[in-house]
C-alpha cells in the first residue's frame, strides 16, 4: 500500500454468517499484534459498529491504518473510506 493510502481511513466489512466471529477474531488478532509491535499507540483507533444486517464493520483510523500490515488489509479486502459518522462519540471503539 502506498503511504498516501496508509494515511487514510479504511473499512473492512465481514458479512454476518457462520464464520463471521472467527474472521473478526482473526482480523483483530492481526491488528493487535501490529499494535503491540508499534508500541501500543493511543492514536491507533479501530471502531466496530454493526450495520442494519448485523455485519461486522471495522473502521481503521489513519494511525491504525499506518501500522496494520498490508497483507492483513489485502486478506480482508480493506477499502479506503471516510468515516460515515462521528465514530469517536459512539460506543464502538475497540479496546485491546
Amino acid at each position: 500500500m502506498s503511504s498516501e493510502t496508509k494515511s487514510s481511513w479504511h473499512q473492512i466489512a465481514i458479512p454476518n454468517n457462520d464464520v463471521a466471529a472467527k474472521s473478526a477474531q482473526a482480523l483483530m488478532q492481526g491488528f493487535a499484534a501490529a499494535w503491540r509491535t508499534a508500541g501500543c499507540p493511543d492514536e491507533a483507533e479501530v471502531f466496530h459498529p454493526r450495520n442494519e444486517d448485523m455485519d461486522h464493520v471495522y473502521y481503521f483510523s489513519p494511525a491504525s491504518s499506518a501500522i496494520t500490515p498490508g497483507k492483513l488489509f489485502q486478506e480482508f479486502k480493506a477499502t479506503t473510506c471516510e468515516p460515515t459518522k462521528n465514530l469517536a462519540s459512539q460506543p464502538f471503539k475497540v479496546t485491546l
